[in-house]
């Protein structure tokens, strides 16, 4: 199968549930730091083969979200133009994951900025709420988890705490969020 292409003049193969991508690895390392950990070290989460291109080395991510590692070259190789313009919440959740995995909070963070600005929170559910509140507190984005906070309380009407939403994909938010 021949590689998605990030960076033409690419040295490095990332494969994400099977499809490659063509990157600079100079670009992903900078971007994160787990990345580039694993570039150095070959890490046991992923390993480095020879397979299509031998000449070219191929990392195998363990991570499983394929729109998110896309979204994350994108924004690391200055190709924000392939971007979605709004995406909803679920997609901004699985990158949250992404960026907590992997540690790439500051190239994704003015990105990150500009969805949420182009959000209405007035319009939505508590869960989409959630999603955002988690987006916004891995990027570390403290005007937006202000906002998406308020909203969120003023249309949650029982306790936080017994919230299975909130209980069940907390791994992104410390515990004090929820009063645990």
């Amino acid at each position: 199968m021949e590689p998605e292409v990030f960076d033409p003049d690419g040295d490095l193969i990332v494969t994400c549930t099977g499809v490659p991508f063509l990157v600079s690895s100079k670009a992903i390392s900078l971007a994160s730091s787990v990345l580039r950990t694993t570039l150095m070290e070959q890490k046991a989460e992923t390993r480095i083969v020879k397979q299509e291109h031998p000449q070219t080395p191929t990392v195998i991510l363990a991570h499983n979200c394929l729109e998110s590692f896309r979204a994350f070259c994108n924004v690391v190789h200055h190709k924000t133009e392939s971007l979605p313009q709004n995406p909803d919440p679920d997609y901004l959740s699985r990158l949250a994951v992404f960026i907590g995995d992997y540690c790439c909070r500051a190239a994704m963070k003015d990105r990150g900025q500009i969805w949420l600005m182009l959000l209405r929170l007035h319009d939505r559910s508590e869960e989409d709420l959630w999603k955002l509140l988690q987006f916004a507190h891995v990027l570390k984005l403290r005007k937006n988890c202000f906002e998406i906070s308020r909203r969120l309380v003023a249309t949650r009407l029982k306790r936080f705490r017994t919230w299975s939403v909130a209980l069940e994909t907390d791994c992104l938010m410390p515990d004090s969020i929820l009063g645990v």
